[in-house]
């Protein structure tokens, strides 16, 4: 236990210490001089109330400071959009025409990275759709009983397709500008 726990401690039992601790330097406490030891229960009384008021008005002005600078923030409006509520939803079909334009447009250039097709279900298309759609990329797996890799069709449990095979094809497509591609 610090020396100082033990002072006010042991002015708050009712007792005083003799105990000077080990620096001996006179503290004044609430206008009382002491000399260290605790030498009544008043003046760790004192202590306390000083401790305890100096945390109330410490936090009277912070409380004060926060909301005055609350009135300087710009809030966004509140928009009455369709998805807004607890059982409402996101449109879906236009979900499922952002994923179109996402995989005509978009992922010639851009991947979604850490996105895989069975977060997708329910979302943009059915479960059989996604299967589909995984099945039209070429996935490199392995190694096999042979200990080579090997291509094959995508799965609900691969992550979408990258646009380039690493990154130098990735810089050469993008006039020499560095892109980052995860899966090299």
């Amino acid at each position: 236990m610090s020396i100082c726990a033990r002072r006010l401690g042991s002015g708050l039992l009712g007792h005083s210490t003799r105990n000077v601790g080990r620096s001996g330097v006179r503290q004044v406490f609430g206008g009382a001089e002491s000399t260290g030891s605790g030498s009544s229960s008043t003046t760790s009384w004192k202590l306390l109330g000083a401790m305890a008021g100096s945390g109330f008005v410490g936090g009277l002005a912070l409380a004060g400071q926060v909301a005055f600078a609350e009135e300087f923030v710009i809030h966004p409006p509140a928009l009455p959009w369709s998805h807004n509520g607890l059982f409402k939803s996101y449109n879906h079909e236009s979900l499922r025409r952002g994923f179109q334009v996402y995989s005509q447009v978009c992922a010639a250039c851009h991947s979604m990275e850490k996105t895989y097709w069975r977060q997708l279900i329910g979302v943009t298309h059915s479960d059989i759709e996604l299967k589909a759609l995984a099945a039209e990329h070429m996935y490199v797996d392995g190694p096999d009983d042979e200990g080579k890799m090997f291509e094959r069709p995508g799965k609900l449990v691969d992550e979408l397709p990258f646009p380039y095979p690493n990154n130098k094809a990735a810089r050469a497509a993008n006039n020499g500008k560095k892109i980052k591609v995860s899966h090299s």
